[in-house]
């Protein structure tokens, strides 16, 4: 499953129907016309971040599920520092022992935040988390317990 994160213009808006511009060169995958796509939207200023007064971000920071609490409590996981520590090397950032630090910073990458706090306030970097972090972490523990 790709995933992007990227910009899209709103073009128009119909009834039934929301057009987007989109350049065709951001994604890092072939578009196709008529297949299905998830997007999360989520208004941001000219910074690239959330209004602190957003309901946006009211909504993430009163979640149940505290993300930043959940990244804490996986980095905490040796089979999470394991995966971690591969995929670092995956993506080019050398090789790190596995351990908490490495869980975290591979983390830090792949959410583009400074500090996994981050992941309780932006919404864009919880996204990242779930779809850069979480799925593919969980698709692996699945895969080693058979």
């Amino acid at each position: 499953m790709a995933s992007w994160k990227g910009e899209l213009r709103l073009a128009h808006v119909d009834v039934d129907r929301v057009t987007f511009y989109l350049h065709p060169d951001d994604p890092p995958f072939e578009l196709t016309p008529n297949k299905r796509y998830a997007t999360v939207m989520i208004e941001i200023d000219d910074n690239e971040r959330l209004d602190p007064k957003s309901e946006d971000r009211r909504a993430v920071t009163k979640s149940k599920r505290n993300p930043s609490n959940v990244a804490a409590i996986l980095c905490k996981d040796p089979m999470f520092q394991a995966w971690a520590s591969a995929e670092l090397k995956s993506d080019g950032h050398g090789t790190l022992p596995p351990s908490e630090e490495s869980a975290t910073e591979l983390i830090r990458i792949r959410c583009s935040v400074k500090s996994r706090a981050e992941l309780d306030i932006d919404p864009l970097a919880l996204v990242d988390f779930q779809t850069k972090v979480e799925v593919p972490y969980y698709r692996f523990s699945r895969q080693q317990k058979g």
